[in-house]
């Protein structure tokens, strides 16, 4: 090859990099935006639920049930088939596939025979119904089929978010915690709330948004652990804390703070069921945090 057409070889492969960089970084940042909307979204639901007293109302909760239902179904639409996660373990798909045919099987109508021999007391039920309004001979395991059709939705919202969470993970190779960022904002803000009345109104318990106590405790002790090991992992990884830069520096104290302040909003609602769980937590953070370690 003359040096003449080595440099234009040289020049057209430049070009050629030069352009698939800014291919990959344009893809990447529309995924990254991509991912951004659909937390974003999932995120918004959240909020909705927690501050309108924790999804109780029924209206409120049916409208967040139905987003998420919305949610998943532009996400799997609009995502082609390449760019999905690869199919769940059999270690998650039968737990969830058994959980959801769980509660569906008792919507069944079956025959009277099989419920005598499944559920005794739910055919002694349907015996004296059938004495007073004759039947076909088959009947639900449900006593009331409409509650349990309910419980059936909230299943399958809870379905749908884990596998969207775990879509939106796999989009995000090494930045999986930035699913976790708004958890922690969340609570924090919640677990402010709390302490803020119980500091207001003393002898009285902490309870957010919630009308129960127990409740507000038990959404904090379940993002409790996010917090916690947060720090641990990411100085596990990036190491000294003196080390790292400041963007990384503020979030693992951010992170740090949240830890401290959720927990004092769970000392603050007097649960004691709220309190042994967040200490089980945090015993099996230290258990995986040591095991991870080598120790």
């Amino acid at each position: 090859m003359r040096p003449r057409d080595r440099d234009f070889h040289n020049s057209d492969l430049l070009d050629y990099n030069r352009v698939l960089e800014q291919t990959v970084g344009s893809k990447a940042t529309r995924e990254r935006s991509s991912v951004t909307q659909f937390l974003g979204s999932l995120a918004l639901v959240l909020t909705i639920a927690v501050y309108d007293y924790g999804g109780v109302k029924l209206v409120s909760w049916n409208f967040c049930l139905a987003v998420i239902g919305l949610i998943a179904l532009v996400y799997f639409t609009l995502t082609p088939r390449s760019e999905l996660a690869p199919p769940l373990a059999r270690a998650l798909k039968w737990p969830v596939l058994l959980l959801l045919s769980y509660v569906a099987f008792q919507l069944l109508p079956l025959p009277l025979s099989l419920i005598r021999i499944i559920s005794p007391s739910r055919a002694e039920l349907v015996d004296a119904l059938y004495r007073v309004v004759p039947g076909s001979g088959f009947a639900p395991l449900s006593i009331v089929p409409a509650a349990t059709f309910s419980q059936l939705l909230r299943i399958s919202a809870y379905t749908l978010v884990f596998l969207l969470v775990r879509e939106l993970g796999w989009r995000l190779p090494g930045s999986q915690w930035t699913l976790a960022f708004p958890l922690l904002v969340l609570a924090t803000l919640e677990a402010v709330l709390g302490i803020l009345q119980a500091v207001a109104n003393l002898g009285e318990s902490a309870h957010g948004t919630y009308y129960n106590r127990n409740h507000f405790a038990g959404f904090l002790e379940m993002i409790l652990p996010f917090a916690i090991l947060y720090p641990l992992a990411f100085l596990r990884q990036a190491g000294k804390f003196k080390e790292i830069g400041m963007g990384p520096r503020l979030r693992v104290s951010a992170a740090m703070v949240a830890a401290g302040v959720i927990f004092l909003a769970i000392l603050s609602s007097l649960s004691r069921m709220g309190f042994l769980a967040s200490v089980c937590s945090i015993l099996a953070m230290a258990g995986v945090y040591l095991y991870g370690a080598g120790f």
